[in-house]
């Protein structure tokens, strides 16, 4: 279930879906593994490799967040290397990795190189007073 999908034309769009990730320990303890809360779970953001560098992946990010404090819910993501920068200027902490082999481009020394993505969340700020 797509709970929205914010898209700027041409050049950048981000999905993102409620979930109960069950793959997200680090929400909870693992004693708790069976009671998840519900998080926005950003599916994919996609910037156009010419905008790169511009803030638009930022700006999508920025948008998404503000959407979950507004629900007071974190958001969790699976971040590419080059993208985990760009995530913890914006506030997501590093909860887990993983990585797997996949096949190499055609014409590379090995059939298989190592792909690896970061498990990150952010939490929203509560809203001041309510402590």
């Amino acid at each position: 279930m797509t709970v929205f999908h914010v898209r700027f034309v041409h050049f950048a769009s981000v999905s993102v879906t409620l979930t109960f990730p069950p793959c997200a320990p680090p929400l909870k303890p693992k004693a708790e593994a069976n009671t998840y809360p519900p998080v926005l779970e950003v599916s994919f953001v996609c910037v156009d490799p010419a905008f790169w560098g511009h803030g638009a992946g930022s700006l999508l990010m920025r948008e998404i967040m503000a959407k979950a404090a507004a629900e007071g819910l974190p958001v969790y993501l699976e971040a590419t290397e080059e993208a985990v920068g760009m995530y913890r200027k914006l506030g997501f902490e590093v909860v887990d990795g993983f990585k797997m082999p996949i096949p190499s481009s055609p014409g590379a020394a090995e059939p298989c190189e190592l792909y690896r993505e970061w498990c990150m969340v952010w939490h929203p700020q509560p809203a001041s007073g309510s402590e």
